[in-house]
């Protein structure tokens, strides 16, 4: 049987449906029926609710997703963007000219709207004049979007709030939007401009000039990353997912050296690669691209180094492009089933209770008071128990490789692979024969940390820390089952659209780590710069051929064997440890504990106002007929969801 896709119409009154039950659980757990007790024992399970609620109206009501491109002033984001659309429809400069925020999305017409700043509308529609693919057209549409972004253009830039430009864009699906952004530090006003737009993003790519110390000076493009992650803290942006932002390092040409430029290169890309991810700690390896914008050519039959790396950029934008669609959507509707469904084990809880007599009740609350506590005891055993475990497992990787590499006969296969030349048969030069040993003990310390039986022992942590998560969300649904008396349906509160998984019972707080920890960064001990010492080469200008090679074999590779344990514990400290930490802190400090204490709290609420609770029952069952009439509409739109594709 053929997917049916939802229609448009479909998906929009979905979204109004969940966005009207949004309002209508806000009125009712605002209401003072609904009582202060029960508040409290929420705000347990979902930290300030209310305030979460109306963050999610708001989100759901944005139409756009959009995918932000910001960047420092002349990083080449309109050289980028260009790239991107493969039309050259903005002009890109040395200095400052990107005045407004820009949306770019995909629409049957050409048309341009821009709204002021005392909020006026005006729309050119240029499909009659436009033909966008030629390049008379390209020209047309370029100019007239110079006169409205380009400061050094037009004198009325600055009355420009944004610019919105719609013309044929066949990747930019349902109503994601690039947008391009003023010049990161420039003008006051136009990085205003930025900030305010931040909450609208889903997601984000940065271009960053390496031109100029590697593109992360002054702490212009850092202070803006830390605005972002103030923002995403704050729940203001409740939909964007850190691990999806992309970083361009653009504007290799303009490195320069006087000994050797790819050297040079080389060694302002670690350090690029290091900053960026010293400053947004959730980036992925294969995020960071290396390219010259300008040296991109899609049609080209040879491919150079920049448009190889662009088709692979590509390739994350649309992945990326693909999620936005339906992202809002997905999350907040999720957001709303875990809400309605832990205001129903309140107030089931105190139904219940009327068949429950006050002695069955003294033995439960007993039992599963201690069971909690059991419960808690078992989450700072396992964290701790994590936490050396990686510690451990790391040390016994870094000490074995280095064990491994000081044996002669392990020496002798590292150096001399047996697909390449010998290493005494290389072609004699001292810097390129040291960078070559340099190269063959990198790439044999790679093979053994991407090996199975390595990133095993790491996976192995990983299902240990899922397995207990589970187990104890299992025990305490078995005890919330017992005060409920209503066991979760198989229908409501299991939406899950984010592709077939053996994670997509997993909150998204557990789902990023093990994303992360998926992606092992390779050690570049080429990057440490082992070379043959100064000292050593008046000694080498006396030996033969073959004698100097041996001398210098020796010396760099036992370099590399002292710095060993060291650079893989760093690596995979970084890339196995942290992520697995990152996790289990997930588990044990906020996914765990927050369940704990709402099922804490509500059996010892229940235990002191029992008598209470009993006789309010009638309001009691007034508000679980409003509950559960909330619940059957989220089943309606859930088994809509469900049944078709998005």
């Amino acid at each position: 049987m053929a997917e049916r896709y939802l229609t448009d119409e479909e998906k929009e009154r979905a979204k109004r449906s969940i966005i009207d039950m949004y309002k209508q659980l806000g009125t009712f757990l605002k209401s003072t029926k609904y009582k202060r007790d029960l508040k409290m024992e929420l705000e347990l399970s979902q930290p300030d609710f209310v305030g979460s609620i109306n963050k999610r109206i708001e989100d759901m009501e944005k139409t756009d997703h959009g995918i932000v491109i910001a960047g420092e002033t002349s990083a080449g984001k309109s050289t980028l963007i260009n790239k991107i659309l493969g039309k050259i429809i903005f002009i890109g400069t040395t200095s400052e000219s990107t005045s407004t925020i820009c949306k770019i999305r995909n629409l049957e017409r050409v048309r341009i709207i821009t709204e002021n700043l005392k909020g006026e509308i005006d729309e050119t529609d240029l499909t009659a004049t436009c033909d966008i693919q030629s390049q008379s057209g390209e020209e047309l549409l370029r100019t007239t979007l110079t006169d409205l972004t380009d400061m050094t253009s037009s004198g009325n830039f600055k009355e420009v709030k944004y610019v919105d430009v719609g013309f044929p864009i066949p990747f930019l699906q349902e109503n994601t939007i690039l947008v391009d952004t003023p010049g990161i530090g420039g003008a006051v006003e136009f990085t205003q401009k930025l900030m305010e737009y931040l909450p609208n993003a889903l997601s984000f790519i940065f271009v960053i000039s390496v031109e100029r110390a590697g593109g992360m000076q002054d702490d212009r493009l850092p202070s803006l990353l830390e605005s972002i992650k103030k923002l995403r803290n704050k729940n203001e942006m409740p939909c964007f997912d850190p691990e999806d932002v992309i970083f361009i390092t653009n504007k290799w040409d303009c490195i320069r050296s006087q000994l050797d430029v790819e050297k040079e290169k080389e060694k302002v890309w670690e350090k690029t690669k290091r900053d960026i991810k010293r400053k947004w700690e959730f980036v992925k390896e294969e995020h960071i691209f290396r390219m010259n914008c300008l040296d991109v050519f899609l049609n080209a039959e040879n491919e150079n180094v920049s448009t190889k790396e662009f088709i692979k950029f590509r390739k994350v934008l649309l992945a990326n492009v693909e999620k936005a669609k339906n992202i809002r959507f997905e999350r907040h509707f999720r957001y709303l089933l875990d809400l309605l469904e832990n205001v129903s084990k309140g107030l089931h809880a105190r139904l219940h209770l009327k068949q429950m007599s006050a002695d069955t009740q003294n033995r439960l609350t007993e039992l599963h008071l201690r069971s909690i506590q059991d419960l808690k005891l078992k989450c700072e055993k396992i964290r701790k128990s994590v936490l050396e475990k990686t510690a451990l497992i790391i040390e016994d990787i870094a000490t074995d490789c280095y064990e491994k590499m000081s044996k002669d006969s392990e020496k002798k296969i590292i150096l001399n692979p047996s697909d390449v030349t010998p290493m005494i048969e290389v072609k004699w030069h001292p810097t390129r024969f040291a960078n070559e040993i340099n190269i063959r003990i990198t790439e044999y310390v790679n093979n053994r940390l991407q090996s199975e039986q390595v990133l095993q022992k790491f996976e192995d942590v990983k299902n240990e820390i899922i397995s207990f998560y589970r187990e104890v969300s299992t025990d305490l649904s078995a005890m919330e089952n017992q005060w409920t008396n209503v066991v979760k349906t198989e229908s409501f509160g299991e939406y899950r659209r984010e592709g077939p998984s053996d994670q997509d019972d997993l909150p998204l707080q557990i789902k990023i780590p093990v994303v992360a920890l998926s992606v092992l960064v390779m050690v570049a001990l080429v990057a440490l710069g082992i070379m043959v010492s100064p000292v050593l080469i008046p000694t080498l200008l006396i030996m033969s051929r073959d004698d100097r090679k041996r001398r210098i074999i020796d010396e760099v590779y036992d370099k590399h064997k002292d710095k060993i344990r060291g650079e893989i514990r760093k690596h995979l400290k970084k890339n196995c440890g942290d992520p697995l930490n990152d996790l289990v802190e997930n588990v044990t400090k906020d996914l765990l504990p927050s369940r704990i204490k709402f099922l804490e709290n509500m059996i010892k609420t229940l235990l002191q106002t029992r008598e209470k609770i009993l006789m309010d029952m009638e309001t009691l069952e007034e508000l679980k007929k409003k509950v559960d009439a909330m619940k059957i509409s989220a089943s309606k739109i859930q088994a809509a969801l469900n049944e078709f594709q998005m």
